[in-house]
């Protein structure tokens, strides 16, 4: 898909070695998932309270399952900018359900003296340091993380990820395919925050199935 669009180009540019992620090295098919953090460093001792704070904060968003849809394609960096997702980003839900629950993971984040998630700039994750730590920078996350700020173009699944920075009119490009003419609707919906912490993957129930992924260790 990529490949066509590029030779439509006037100018075609190097493609990046692009790798799957759908699949593992065996070939099995791997869960998809929607992130709402970048890695927590949570200390051994926090994490059974930080995990109820967690459980509680979404009880008290009572949000349920919902559908979504997907909105178009793009090349998203990470953090470090060292690794380039192609990500399939996410329509905004009816009832803002993503917002939502990323408002109510940031209520525990900052309950248990972490900074907020996704709130810098433009990427795969937020653009400040999470080091519990470092208080001036929590401080700051806890006056500019409003929960009515929309960060709805922060949503999306990665399906491939490549280690070279795609050239600029390839990313542009790319965002102007019609994914609906290559990838068929979901059939799944979202109905459980899994949440890692250290070598355990917690779920945390909507109601009913599908898979919304949570990261932290």
């Amino acid at each position: 898909m990529v490949e066509r669009q590029n030779k439509t180009r006037s100018k075609t540019s190097a493609v990046p070695k692009i790798i799957p992620s759908l699949q593992s090295e065996l070939g099995a098919p791997l869960p998809l998932h929607v992130s709402l953090s970048r890695t927590l460093q949570i200390r051994t001792e926090d994490r059974d309270h930080f995990l109820e704070t967690l459980r509680a904060s979404l009880r008290r968003a009572a949000v349920p399952a919902f559908s979504f849809k997907f909105q178009n394609l793009k090349w998203v960096p990470n953090f470090e900018r060292n690794r380039w997702f192609l990500v399939l980003s996410i329509e905004k839900p009816a009832h803002n359900e993503l917002n939502r629950l990323l408002n109510a993971c940031n209520d525990a984040t900052r309950r248990c003296g972490h900074s907020g998630l996704y709130i810098g700039g433009q990427g795969d994750g937020p653009m400040e340091d999470n080091n519990a730590d470092h208080g001036p920078k929590k401080r700051k996350s806890q006056h500019t993380d409003k929960e009515d700020i929309d960060r709805s173009d922060r949503f999306h699944i990665s399906i491939a990820w490549n280690l070279e920075q795609p050239d600029p009119g390839l990313i542009s490009e790319v965002q102007r395919i019609d994914v609906s003419q290559h990838i068929q609707p979901p059939q799944a919906i979202f109905d459980v925050v899994k949440a890692r912490i250290g070598n355990v993957v917690h779920n945390i129930g909507l109601k009913n199935f599908g898979k919304l992924g949570l990261g932290i260790t």
